[in-house]
């Protein structure tokens, strides 16, 4: 009887195995869903970097070339009108008058040969000579500000460094100017024509920002940043949904900035991997799937019919296994099961 007892144990531990089973076998499934999930975000979030790195080196590259030229630009002025730079800071009025003239020349020829520079302005603080030339035609309020920053780099009450941005009538500009001894050579682009050097397109959540060295925001293009204001430090924090990508542009001076907010990983994902990612969902759910339709169909008959036998067992001879079942398997065990009973009973009797 003992015997009888733990065998009939060790089947209902069996039984309740299979669920055991399939609900390891769901958990692993799980598993392999969420690392392969995680694998292929990180996966694609890196390539996405990568590809608005390899666009900002594209660009961004153009730009550095745009901004060397400017600098050679400047340096060549320097060197060929040496003279009439020496010239204009001279006594006699007349040859200042000739050597400003021959100067604006040059920068006017220069400017519509190569329109890398937007603006430039010579300004000498001995006799407050001021000459200008521009590549496009500008206002009196731009062009006049031009000219005060310029005489005042000249006279030292602005002492710039390198390439800097200013705003100067409510513009915005990368300016660079050479001073030396109350003489000043300065260079001013808008910043709107220096992104413009990023061709117009559609470019989704993206945003392209210039900073300086302490990544106050020059300029923008591209989608509107909320948070984000000109003259302001950039206040962007890399995340899940944001990503940006720096770009120096002249070392520790000029940087460009990529930023994709709003960013969406699974947008990107290929055909390949949804159809992976789907394939493993879908085993999971019919493995839930599977193990309600064993315990509906198997776990609860057998429970119904061990717990009629083991009555039975106890000397409840006038009872018989009850209830539905849907498998036919099972009704045929229980109506062979009762029909037995009741030849036994009727022997017995």
């Amino acid at each position: 009887m003992k015997n009888h007892t733990v065998a009939r144990e060790k089947k209902r531990a069996f039984v309740r195995q299979i669920i055991l089973y399939l609900a390891a076998l769901v958990m692993l499934l799980a598993v392999v869903l969420v690392v392969y999930a995680a694998s292929s975000y990180s996966i694609l979030r890196a390539e996405i970097e990568q590809s608005a790195e390899n666009f900002l080196q594209v660009y961004g590259g153009e730009l550095k070339s745009r901004v060397l030229q400017m600098d050679r630009i400047l340096q060549n002025l320097l060197v060929q009108n040496y003279s009439e730079l020496q010239i204009i800071r001279g006594a006699e009025e007349s040859r200042r008058v000739y050597a400003s003239l021959s100067i604006k020349s040059y920068i006017a020829d220069l400017l519509r040969s190569d329109d890398t520079i937007g603006c430039i302005v010579v300004a000498d603080a001995v006799y407050d000579v001021c000459v200008d030339a521009a590549a496009t035609t500008l206002n009196y309020w731009d062009r006049n500000a031009m000219r005060e920053y310029a005489i005042a780099c000249a006279h030292g009450d602005k002492t710039p460094t390198g390439w800097s941005f200013v705003q100067l009538n409510n513009q915005t500009y990368l300016t660079r100017s050479y001073i030396y001894n109350g003489r000043a050579v300065s260079a001013f682009t808008s910043t709107a024509d220096v992104l413009a050097t990023i061709p117009p397109g559609d470019y989704g959540e993206q945003t392209f920002v210039l900073t300086d060295a302490e990544d106050i925001v020059a300029d923008a293009a591209g989608e509107p940043l909320l948070q984000m204001e000109t003259g302001q430090p950039l206040n962007i924090v890399a995340s899940a949904r944001t990503l940006m990508v720096r770009y120096t542009v002249y070392s520790e001076q000029i940087f460009l900035h990529s930023v994709v907010q709003n960013l969406s990983v699974w947008r990107q994902v290929r055909s390949s991997t949804a159809v992976a990612l789907a394939t493993i969902v879908f085993t999971i759910f019919f493995g839930f799937l599977l193990i309600r339709y064993v315990r509906k169909q198997m776990i609860f008959p057998m429970k119904a019919m061990t717990e009629g036998m083991q009555h039975i067992d106890k000397g409840e001879y006038d009872l018989r296994i009850e209830g539905e079942f849907a498998t036919s398997e099972f009704s045929q065990l229980k109506e062979t099961f009762n029909k037995l009973m009741d030849e036994i009973v009727n022997l017995k009797i």
